[in-house]
């Protein structure tokens, strides 16, 4: 049988870190599910045309989505490194190094891009500057 929570034991669940935690995760979760315009539930492994007629491998063909671009922090930079999130796979890194012709701005730069949340800035922007000695 279940037994209701009292009110204190409501509050301490609400603000204890792991309901902090399992709360903004999931709140990011439901911003981008909402924001999308496709079914975010189609299972792209393959497994549902198995019943059908024709060549599984042929499947969707690819096409243009997004460009990644921030025109403050990718203009005039080279990217260096791309690398993917392996515990979410859907977030993507690129390293950009100085911008030559703004010496003032930060010599690297790491943009995190989210390839299912259809917005045009990066998820997290992340700088550094070199120091010579």
């Amino acid at each position: 049988m279940l037994r209701e929570l009292t009110e204190e034991e409501r509050q301490q669940i609400l603000h204890s870190s792991e309901f902090q935690s399992f709360f903004d995760c999931s709140i990011r979760v439901m911003e981008r599910a909402l924001a999308e315009d496709s079914d975010i539930f189609f299972d792209y492994s393959g497994r549902d045309l198995e019943d059908k007629e024709g060549d599984l491998g042929s499947g969707s063909s690819l096409s243009f989505s997004r460009l990644f671009y921030d025109e403050h922090w990718s203009k005039h930079r080279v990217i260096t490194c791309l690398d993917w999130s392996p515990q979410y796979p859907e977030l993507l890194v690129a390293s950009y190094n100085n911008n030559e012709d703004a010496p003032h701005e930060p010599d690297g730069v790491a943009l995190v891009w989210n390839i299912k949340f259809k917005k045009a800035t990066p998820e997290y922007i992340f700088h550094c500057q070199v120091l010579y000695l």
